[in-house]
């Protein structure tokens, strides 16, 4: 990858375009060439490229498409300042022909980063550090309070995908809080972090049905990390239900979850309402004798007020295990009973590869079954269908580092030859 001079058209915006280059032949770049334009885009055959090459230059070019976003967030950053976001939009989707839902949230998510001041994480996105979903969840979190502060999102952003930051935007709830203060239905959320986050969740929850310009109707909705999760856990059922129907081979997953969506949403006699398992980790507190930061499997925290309600209300399996995860539960059978899918969940928080929730993976065997690998914890690790076919069928490895948690590595051929260091690890406090 080679670093191009600034072209008087970037410099006005104070961005350095880049380019990556594989023989000479491919680049993306400012338009210093000549061509007259702001960014100029090269050709390549990429069938004449080897794939180690073809990784870095995958990487490259993500890059530099994010330096790409941090010009076009700027630009419409700044008809925005000038004419107000609703134009910005309008703009976009009349000459850049986007759909008007993508050009509003784009002159919004432009008009957020320039009005609140996130110079931070504009400049971090011209340099191709963060993407632009990572932009939309420190703008998110730029009218909270108990956010984590915009440095710190970065921080996580340069290391982290951003639909694990988001997960992560404000730490644990303190040891013990008050409700004082709230009313209503917000008593129940008790004070702190989490609390408010949750709050802020429910404030935002959304679901809008709609005819698309293609005559399909569409379905969209946003729910608040708790409900959303018990809503998922149904909608998972269901889709187990209707993968064991005869002829469910002749869908596709896609046509499945649809069906699904369309039993549960009409009530229909075959689709009964599944109970919801809401499994909550906390830490325990040997000198204060009380229970830390609880969050649920993901990792996503909560008020102590709600685990203590779910502890009063759900039916409750206490589950002890050590910082190794030993030691939990043994397994004769080929599949993981409930403790060990307890277990797993807790330690993987999803699977391992891609990071899908943890109604959507199994336990798979690290050394499998026919080989005559164990269904014990320490030979378990949690993938969805996909990550599980690349282990299959693409020849990738499960890792578990000594005493940590399992992780799924590309074969030989497909890894960089000097990855960057993960450095930043989420702390949750």
């Amino acid at each position: 990858m080679r670093t191009v001079a600034e072209s008087e058209a970037c410099g006005e915006l104070g961005v350095v375009g880049s380019s990556a280059s594989v023989g000479g032949s491919g680049y993306v770049g400012c338009g210093d060439c000549g061509c007259g334009r702001p960014v100029c885009v090269g050709s390549l055959d990429v069938g004449s490229v080897r794939v180690g090459e073809l990784v870095d230059l995958m990487v490259d070019l993500g890059e530099a498409r994010a330096r790409l976003e941090g010009m076009l967030m700027s630009v419409a950053g700044e008809v925005a300042r000038r004419n107000g976001w609703e134009s910005a939009a309008w703009l976009m989707r009349e000459y850049n022909r986007v759909p008007a839902v993508q050009a509003r949230a784009e002159a919004g998510l432009a008009h957020t980063l320039a009005a609140e001041g996130l110079s931070g994480t504009l400049a971090a996105l011209c340099e191709g550090e963060i993407t632009l979903s990572h932009a939309r969840v420190v703008a998110r979190a730029a009218y909270k309070e108990h956010a984590r502060p915009e440095a710190d999102l970065l921080e996580l952003g340069r290391v982290h995908p951003s639909d694990v930051v988001a997960r992560h935007m404000v730490v644990h709830d303190t040891p013990a809080g008050s409700a004082e203060g709230a009313d209503g239905e917000d008593d129940k959320y008790g004070t702190g972090p989490a609390a408010e986050e949750l709050r802020a969740q429910r404030d935002e929850r959304r679901a809008r049905m709609f005819r698309g310009e293609d005559g399909m109707w569409r379905l969209s909705a946003q729910f608040d990390s708790i409900t959303g999760k018990r809503l998922h856990q149904i909608f998972q059922s269901a889709m187990r239900a209707m993968r064991n129907r005869s002829g469910s081979a002749e869908h596709s997953y896609a046509q499945r979850a649809a069906d699904a969506v369309a039993e549960l949403l009409g009530a229909d006699s075959d689709c009964s309402r599944q109970q919801t398992t809401l499994l909550v980790l906390t830490d325990y507190d040997h000198a204060g004798g009380r229970l830390l930061d609880p969050r649920l499997d993901d990792g996503t925290p909560i008020p102590v007020e709600v685990a203590a309600e779910s502890a009063v209300t759900a039916r409750v399996m206490p589950v002890l295990f050590d910082a190794d995860w030993q030691n939990i539960a043994i397994g004769a059978s080929r599949n993981p009973n409930e403790a060990q899918r307890m277990l797993l969940a807790a330690r993987d928080g999803g699977c391992i590869g891609c990071r899908a929730t943890v109604e959507e993976s199994e336990g798979h065997h690290i050394r499998f079954w026919r080989d005559g690998g164990p269904t014990l914890v320490e030979n378990l690790a949690s993938l969805c269908h996909p990550c599980h076919d690349l282990v299959h069928e693409r020849d990738y490895q499960v890792h578990t580092p000594p005493g940590g948690r399992p992780e799924l590595r590309p074969p030989e051929h497909l890894r960089r030859a000097n990855p960057p260091p993960a450095t930043n690890p989420i702390q949750r406090n």
